[in-house]
């Protein structure tokens, strides 16, 4: 998946495990940053797609509960739930 995000202002996206549902489902793999947009390249301050990977270990659903923070300050600017079914 993929959360819109910012590099140059030290916020990064990140998995709150204690908000998510039913993780064992589930791996999450954090990416980081990708490349912006060509349009955005020239930009400063640009924004940059942050990369998840999820793999399927179970069936069932997931909730999974990502916060954008800047890690020093730990309160989140922005929130976002992810629902995820594995199938058999």
């Amino acid at each position: 998946i993929e959360l819109q995000g910012n590099p140059s202002t030290g916020y990064k996206w990140r998995l709150d495990e204690g908000a998510s549902e039913n993780l064992s489902i589930v791996k999450v793999e954090d990416l980081g940053y990708g490349e912006p947009a060509p349009s955005d390249k020239k930009l400063v301050g640009r924004p940059a797609p942050y990369r998840f990977r999820i793999t399927g270990l179970a069936p069932g659903s997931a909730r999974l509960h990502f916060e954008y923070v800047q890690p020093w300050v730990g309160k989140p600017e922005e929130t976002e739930d992810v629902w995820v079914r594995v199938s058999d």
